[in-house]
């Protein structure tokens, strides 16, 4: 009987969820994906009409949805760093905006680049630029990475792009 209602009460979701007046709706893809968790964890199966209804919605709104463009910077030299005494001076992980460095998301750049950019480096990923470096001028980057191996193997000349 649990069962029944569960799946009652997913159907219903995937009703609203359809309606065109929610088409706007920024969380639907959210949404969707948390209604196919619901029905794959009440044993439900990929081509159950609830799972694929979830995805049908997810799919349509990522490609319904604006992409995010990207300008060419140039060749950037990318350098790494770690949270350590030897390459910043201190060890509290606090960069030079005021928020805790975190590898995968934070990297150093010149001050031409505002705190807060957004760069996609091809070959690495999305980073956000929220340090600088007494080195780190012109067309060189300071990645943050866990460790100096890490920083010695991410060295290099990697194409760079603003993302927006």
């Amino acid at each position: 009987m649990k069962k029944i209602g569960i799946i009652g009460l997913v159907i219903v979701l995937l009703l609203v969820f359809s309606s065109p007046a929610l088409a706007a709706w920024t969380n639907r893809q959210t949404k969707a994906h948390e209604i196919a968790e619901i029905a794959r964890s009440i044993g439900l199966g990929e081509n159950d009409p609830i799972i694929k209804r979830a995805q049908e919605i997810w799919l349509e709104d990522y490609y319904n949805s604006p992409q995010p463009t990207k300008t060419y910077l140039g060749t950037y030299y990318i350098t790494g760093y770690d949270i350590c005494y030897s390459c910043c001076g201190k060890v509290d992980g606090i960069t030079a905006s005021g928020v805790k460095a975190r590898v995968g998301r934070t990297i150093a750049a010149p001050s031409n680049l505002p705190f807060g950019t957004k760069l996609y480096i091809e070959g690495i990923g999305e980073r956000i630029v929220e340090d600088r470096g007494g080195s780190i001028t012109g067309q060189r980057l300071d990645l943050l990475c866990n460790n100096h191996s890490e920083c010695y193997a991410v060295t290099g000349y990697y194409k760079v792009y603003i993302v927006k």
